[in-house]
């Protein structure tokens, strides 16, 4: 009786080992089944494993050349006392005025040689001629064209006698069409300690060539000094008595860069 009961029970846990044996092996197979044949995932847009060959990157608008051109305009008068020989600059871009600059110029210019004959019987003695010529130079600074432009100025009283004689500059940044300050145009020559350079500079040349003694000097930089820039070099202008001695004549002066 005992044994027969041990014989069921055996029965029993073999049948329960082999059930659940079989289901292991039936859920292995579904399971890798489903892994086989699963629908592989669908990519929305451009496969980002595919490698996509970079254009090309322009860090910097590519500069158009600048086409200026510069004519004469003069204005002569020799019927009267008040003779007058002037010759002005007329310039474009492209074939456009730079109508502001030219008219700023042009009237600096005749306004003094009007001005010139209403005080001709106090200063001339009803007899002058007031002569202006100019000298450009261009320069180039990366993607900046400047033009600078040096005035002549001269007067002269009577047959000889040559009352003054001044220089007066622009510069004249072309890709803007503006015309610069000195604290615009100097750091693209000088870099930004140009103020200390133009200092330096000017005190040495003075007293190198004896214009003032050190005790002398204390001349403070304005930023209103005439300047121009010629062959990358960048020049400070003084005029007779502006502010040195006027038996100097016209300082021009070449700051180190």
């Amino acid at each position: 009786m005992e044994t027969m009961n041990y014989d069921k029970i055996k029965n029993k846990s073999n049948i329960g080992l082999i059930s659940f044996v079989t289901f292991i092996v039936l859920g292995s197979g579904v399971v890798a089944y489903s892994l086989i044949n699963e629908e592989q995932p669908r990519i929305i847009g451009e496969n980002p494993l595919v490698e996509v060959s970079s254009p090309n990157v322009v860090d910097k608008e590519e500069k158009k050349e600048i086409n200026y051109t510069i004519t004469n305009v003069s204005r002569t008068n020799n019927d009267s006392s008040y003779k007058s020989n002037i010759t002005l600059p007329v310039i474009k871009i492209d074939e456009v005025d730079l109508t502001d600059i030219n008219e700023e110029i042009k009237q600096r210019f005749l306004n003094k040689y009007d001005v010139l004959q209403e005080n001709s019987d106090e200063n001339f003695e009803n007899e002058f001629l007031y002569k202006v010529n100019y000298k450009k130079y261009e320069t180039k600074v990366e993607d900046t064209t400047l033009l600078s432009l040096v005035f002549e100025e001269t007067i002269t009283a009577g047959k000889t006698n040559t009352f003054s004689s001044k220089n007066y500059t622009y510069v004249i940044d072309l890709t803007q069409k503006k015309v610069l300050s000195q604290d615009e145009a100097a750091p693209l020559i000088l870099g930004y300690a140009y103020r200390n350079k133009i200092k330096d500079d000017l005190k040495t040349y003075v007293i190198d060539n004896n214009i003032q003694g050190e005790e002398d000097y204390n001349y403070s930089i304005t930023g209103l000094e005439e300047f121009y820039i010629k062959e990358e070099e960048f020049h400070m202008v003084f005029n007779p008595a502006e502010p040195f001695d006027e038996k100097h004549g016209i300082i021009d002066i070449i700051i180190n860069k």
